[in-house]
């Protein structure tokens, strides 16, 4: 019979919570060294300090991160949505400061439409960053810092030879319609939805 202090460095050695300087290190430079493929291109300006003070630590490396997202977009129909392929009007990862140029841009695709079911919706999506630490521990330790500060749908993945990637999340997202075929909703509606992102 193994003793219970056995039986919990089996189990320890069975689980790995550290991945090791030396891997973890060359996934580190792999990972920083690929290619932006984003839809942007490059890193949110708002993010940049907090990229560079995740990368320079040695026991962390981020792999994706977007400080928050604007959208505009068409869909064929309020009850028929599409994931991809979508018809943008307008994406920014900054507020939205000149009102009449994206009521102007809304307008013009109602004009343009063929599609007497469209809809036009308003997304904002708050900020969400991926990163990778070298032990469980801290990421379990960066992971309750994450949820303290207001990220409440943070969570921690394991993948494949103990890869523990951190998630940050926060809850605040919307999602409102702009227009109903090819009638505009009130101007009012619309100036509200899009100024709220501001608050």
């Amino acid at each position: 019979m193994k003793s219970k202090n056995e039986k919990d460095k089996i189990e320890e050695k069975a689980f790995m919570t550290s991945v090791g300087l030396k891997r973890f290190g060359q996934w580190k430079k792999t990972a920083l060294g690929k290619t932006d493929l984003s839809r942007k291109g490059s890193i949110d300006e708002a993010l940049i300090p907090w990229v560079t003070l995740i990368n320079e630590y040695p026991l962390t490396y981020t792999t994706s991160c977007c400080s928050g997202r604007i959208a505009i977009i068409e869909q064929p129909g309020a009850a028929e949505i599409k994931k991809e392929g979508l018809e943008w009007i307008h994406m920014s990862h900054i507020p939205i400061t000149d009102f009449d140029e994206i009521k102007n841009k809304i307008k013009n695709r109602i004009k343009s439409n063929t599609n007497s079911k469209s809809t036009i919706y308003f997304k904002f999506e708050g900020c969400i960053a991926h990163f990778c630490v070298e032990n469980l521990k801290l990421g379990k330790k960066l992971f309750d810092l994450s949820r303290q500060v207001g990220f409440r749908n943070s969570g921690i993945s394991i993948g494949a030879n103990a890869k523990f990637t951190i998630q940050i999340r926060g809850t605040n997202s919307l999602e409102v319609p702009l227009s109903n075929g090819d009638t505009l909703l009130g101007t009012g509606h619309v100036y509200y939805s899009i100024t709220i992102q501001e608050l």
